[in-house]
């Protein structure tokens, strides 16, 4: 895949019109002349492969939590980030990451990035969550 590619970008900037580009997305959509979809679903790819790595690793709540809070910012990209992450991994590693692809294909995680959240900002406000970072961070705990 082209994020497997890419992976040595990860991290890189350079300025574009004075303000700083990650590489990854520069070189698929500056280079390659991509579309921008193309280039932020590249760049999301290559991000996400550090917390998918970190979820493997992961047992019991901590792996559920950071399981879901990966695949809601991946939706179905997250098949492409757990690959990168088997071919990346050391081989002792990889029947580690079959398991999690396993285990997630059992978890209700998948097409979480489809759920409503159960209260927006609105009634979060109502129970006392200021506007603001606060209010952000009791959405995305959510």
């Amino acid at each position: 895949s082209l994020a497997a590619f890419l992976m040595p970008l990860r991290g890189l900037t350079y300025l574009e019109k004075k303000k700083p580009r990650n590489a990854v997305w520069g070189a698929v959509r500056s280079s390659l002349m991509l579309k921008n979809a193309d280039a932020d679903a590249v760049d999301r790819i290559v991000t996400a492969v550090p917390a998918i790595g970190r979820a493997v690793e992961l047992d019991g709540e901590a792996r559920l939590q950071a399981t879901g809070e990966a695949l809601v910012d991946l939706r179905e990209e997250w098949v492409s980030v757990a690959a990168i992450v088997h071919a990346l991994a050391a081989p002792e590693a990889q029947p580690r990451v079959v398991e999690f692809v396993q285990w997630v294909k059992t978890t209700p995680l998948v097409g979480c990035w489809d759920w409503r959240p159960l209260l927006d900002g609105n009634a979060l406000m109502k129970l006392g969550v200021p506007r603001g970072p606060a209010l952000s961070k009791a959405r995305k705990a959510e």
